[in-house]
């Protein structure tokens, strides 16, 4: 059975400007707008549960990429791995899960 990771943050009225470092000039131009604090919070959840499905990871070389109706895209290194997606965001908390593509991990 292929992992599920997940992982949640909590977000509020206003952004702490340490957390704005975390983020790529493409996941910041992303965010902007009027869920601007919710949006930045699924972003650090995508990253905290990608972290967690693959260690070995930089957290620096994570990137999470926003498109128009369509899932999220995880880059590592500028390279879009295997992984599928999936946040969310209400009530002052972001949520996100991330899985392997496939039947199994990457060897």
């Amino acid at each position: 059975m292929t992992p599920v990771r997940f992982a949640a943050e909590r977000y509020y009225g206003r952004l702490d400007p340490g957390v704005l470092e975390e983020l790529t000039r493409l996941e910041l131009a992303g965010a902007r707008g009027p869920y601007e604090c919710q949006r930045v919070a699924a972003v650090l959840a995508v990253k905290r549960a990608a972290l967690r499905l693959c260690p070995d990871w930089a957290p620096a070389d994570l990137e999470i990429l926003r498109r128009p109706n369509a899932a999220p895209v995880l880059r590592v290194a500028g390279q879009v791995v295997g992984v599928q997606v999936s946040l969310a965001h209400a009530g002052g908390l972001a949520v996100a899960a991330v899985r392997w593509r496939g039947d199994r991990e990457p060897a």
